[in-house]
């Protein structure tokens, strides 16, 4: 719908498109506005919230991330570095006739450095590339290797179905919350080295973004480096399991 349609006093107040151009926004709704509300937007960056205790620290994203809108985000150690991950589900189609649609992005996967910052893995590197209108986006080991695979949906097109054959396998774990009967969602894990060190905490969610959600089972990475978990159950209660076979699956209860 055009502007004219939805407000035909424009081409009788401004006749020639250099008038309307030049024209403020209270000319051209002038005594039109009163009782107006007003909104105004002053961020619009893909960002990412650190958690610094007590406060949360915003950090743009790469510039990639910024170029198409994102629709889905999803956490995960894809390199079994240590470092958490990010994978972003972009485009968007459905936009006006008059407009471009939004398609410069290929499906992102962002590798972090352990501090909050975090570097663009393209597609010719990451083997991702979905062109079509991503959506959601979820995490889950589904050959059972010990490494994170990933599972992209799209609208009106096939999901893609992306299996990690690159770096080392991660440390399985598995939460059961009252034998299962409740459900562990909300539970926080958390790595602890050989060194005595912590690494990430990596939240048990019930969704990882648009309709979709990660596997039950977590994925650690930098297994040969972890002799513990720390587990926060959604109760507050705090529980420590000991790391004997990085390999094996570890269940932890309570």
């Amino acid at each position: 719908m055009t502007l004219e349609l939805l407000f035909p006093f424009l081409r009788e107040n401004f006749p020639t498109h250099r008038q309307y151009a030049s024209a403020t926004l209270q000319q051209i709704f002038a005594g039109q506005l009163a009782g107006a509300k007003l909104l105004k937007a002053s961020h619009l960056a893909s960002v990412v919230l650190l958690n610094r205790g007590g406060r949360f620290e915003a950090r743009p994203l790469p510039v990639e991330a910024q170029l198409t809108p994102v629709n889905g985000a999803t956490v995960a150690d894809f390199d079994s570095d240590g470092n958490e991950d990010v994978f972003l589900s972009q485009n968007f189609f459905a936009v006006r006739v008059e407009d471009y649609r939004m398609d410069a992005g290929e499906g992102l996967l962002l590798l972090g450095d352990g501090q909050g910052g975090f570097v663009t893995v393209f597609g010719h590197r990451s083997g991702i590339k979905v062109f079509g209108e991503q959506r959601g986006c979820a995490v889950g080991d589904l050959n059972d290797d010990g490494r994170p695979d990933l599972l992209i949906a799209q609208n009106k097109g096939l999901p893609k179905l992306y299996l990690n054959m690159l770096g080392q396998a991660g440390l399985r774990v598995q939460l059961k919350f009252n034998g299962n009967a409740v459900s562990s969602q909300g539970s926080v894990l958390r790595p602890v080295y050989n060194d005595g060190s912590k690494g990430p905490a990596r939240l048990g969610s019930g969704s990882s973004g648009r309709y979709s959600r990660n596997s039950d089972t977590q994925i650690l990475g930098a297994a040969k480096r972890i002799r513990s978990v720390e587990v926060t159950w959604p109760s507050g209660i705090k529980s420590v399991e000991q790391v004997t076979n990085p390999a094996m699956l570890l269940e932890l209860g309570l």
